[in-house]
C-alpha cells in the first residue's frame, strides 16, 4: 500500500519487485543479493486501491457494527470487500478486507474506530491470506 516502507529488487529479467522492508524475504534478499536492491518510494494517487485487513475486538453492542462501517464507508469513503464478525461471550472479533489509496487512509480509518465506545484493538494485518 502507498504509504508502506518498501525496497526493490531486480530480478533476473530486469524486472522490478517492491518488497516491505519487514517482509522476511527481504530481509534474506538485502543480506545476500544487496547489488539488487534499490531504493523504492511510493506516489500517492487516489485512482489505484490496493487490498488491506484490518481486525476488530470489542465489546458486543447493538449497532457497533453499524458505527464501524458508517466509518469506513461514508466518514472515509473507502470501500468495503467483506467483512466478518463473531460474538462469543460478549466479546466480538471482526475482519474487514478494504480498498484503501494509501497508509494515511488505513491509519485514519484505525484511530476512528478505535474511538468508539467499546472497541479494545483495531490492527492492521499484515499478511494477506488467500486473497
Amino acid at each position: 500500500i502507498p504509504g508502506d516502507d518498501v525496497v526493490g529488487y531486480m530480478d533476473d529479467q530486469n524486472k522490478m519487485i517492491l518488497h516491505s522492508r519487514k517482509c522476511p524475504n527481504a530481509l534474506k534478499l538485502m543480506s545476500s543479493e544487496g547489488q539488487r536492491i534499490v531504493s523504492a518510494q511510493w506516489e500517492s494517487h487516489k485512482i489505484l486501491s490496493y487490498l488491506a485487513i484490518i481486525n476488530i475486538t470489542g465489546i458486543d453492542q447493538i449497532g457497533v457494527v453499524s458505527k464501524i462501517t458508517k466509518i469506513i464507508s461514508e466518514d472515509q469513503n473507502v470501500n468495503m470487500r467483506s467483512l466478518n464478525f463473531e460474538s462469543h461471550d460478549g466479546i466480538f472479533e471482526g475482519i474487514i478486507y478494504l480498498y484503501i489509496h494509501n497508509t494515511e487512509d488505513l491509519n485514519n480509518i484505525i484511530r476512528n474506530i478505535q474511538k468508539i465506545k467499546g472497541i479494545y484493538n483495531v490492527t492492521r494485518q499484515e499478511r494477506m491470506k488467500n486473497s
